[in-house]
């Protein structure tokens, strides 16, 4: 069992809450996240080492909800509402930028590269497709290709806007058990070409070997 930082918990919180109209009751958002982090009911239920019978996932919960206040993405109790968790008009603008951006489709990419996480039980080496992993990466590294350092915007204007891939620079077909993925050290935006040339053999080229077989044929 490995929870989640309180970081990671920020982003779907305010994704949960925006795609249910902006406005929710706390109570509603425990469990739907913990689903989307992989935690089962027992996990969810576990209670915090300090005799207040408090579930330690809720309070977790709880402490991101906090952050987004201080962002200025949610209304504080006093302006929403005891037990009502209401984005702000900036809160609904940051969650649109990401509904944007996790809703593109990207048909062309290579399945192994978007999954991370538990693995499923039902299949070895199935992982769950992490979309805020994801956004985390390309929050750090931006949409420009790792490899040739492609811009989709600057070639396509608004039709390119935040389209990239992201390549796992471990093959996860190598990881045989549940980790903890970090999006900035693990993950790279790549763009569709190169993605595809990192794949192109096995052992898959790393970004690095790809970069110096691109300048050396352009010599």
């Amino acid at each position: 069992m490995s929870f989640p930082s309180y970081k990671e918990i920020e982003i779907p919180l305010l994704s949960n809450i925006y795609t249910r109209g902006g406005e929710v009751s706390s109570s509603s958002c425990y469990e739907p996240l913990g689903k989307e982090f992989g935690l089962t009911n027992e996990e969810m239920n576990m209670l915090l080492p300090d005799d207040t019978n408090r579930p330690q996932w809720n309070n977790m919960v709880q402490w991101a909800r906090k952050k987004l206040v201080d962002y200025k993405y949610l209304h504080n109790a006093k302006e929403s509402g005891l037990g009502v968790w209401k984005l702000t008009p900036d809160g609904i603008k940051k969650a649109e930028s990401l509904s944007t951006r996790l809703n593109i489709d990207y048909p062309d990419d290579v399945p192994e590269t978007f999954y991370e996480g538990a693995v499923k039980q039902i299949k070895v080496n199935k992982y769950e497709r992490s979309k805020t992993a994801r956004d985390k990466c390309i929050d750090h590294y931006g949409c420009q290709c790792s490899v040739c350092n492609m811009d989709f915007e600057e070639t396509y204007g608004e039709t390119g806007k935040d389209y990239i891939h992201v390549h796992h620079i471990t093959p996860l077909s190598d990881i045989g058990e549940r980790y903890k993925l970090d999006p900035v050290k693990d993950l790279r935006p790549v763009c569709p070409n190169c993605h595809a040339m990192i794949h192109r053999q096995k052992p898959s080229l790393t970004i690095e070997a790809l970069k110096a077989l691109m300048k050396k044929v352009q010599k």
